[in-house]
């Protein structure tokens, strides 16, 4: 009888997933600061893990045994979560960017207006 009937490979997804998710969360404006703590971040990875790991998880064919091919598809993980939590920054940037330019723009409008009325 096995004590735990996991598969290695689904664990390995799991992790893999986990990975991912965990480094794009922390890389959000809003949960990446010292907003909130530590264990509600790490909570909350797991949760959004498990609910998104059926959809994000490699089966057990497709996992290669060695551990530098398994390395490589940790790096592959890795960067994958940065690209992704990078380019949700940016664009919260843009945004905090063009904010101020539109304030300043609409200062200048209605200076302009009561000036000519």
């Amino acid at each position: 009888m096995e004590l735990f009937p996991l598969d290695a490979h689904l664990f390995l997804g799991f992790l893999f997933a986990l990975l991912r998710i965990s480094v794009i969360l922390f890389l959000l404006p809003f949960f990446g600061g010292q907003g909130l703590p530590s264990p509600a971040k790490a909570a909350l990875c797991l949760v959004l893990t498990v609910a998104l790991w059926p959809r994000l998880t490699n089966y057990g064919g497709e996992l290669p045994a060695h551990p530098f091919s398994l390395a490589l598809i940790l790096l592959g993980e890795l960067l994958l979560g940065l690209i992704l939590g990078l380019v949700v920054r940016l664009i919260f940037a843009a945004v905090q960017t063009g904010g101020p330019n539109i304030g300043v723009q609409m200062g200048f409008a209605m200076g302009d207006r009561e000036s000519v009325g």
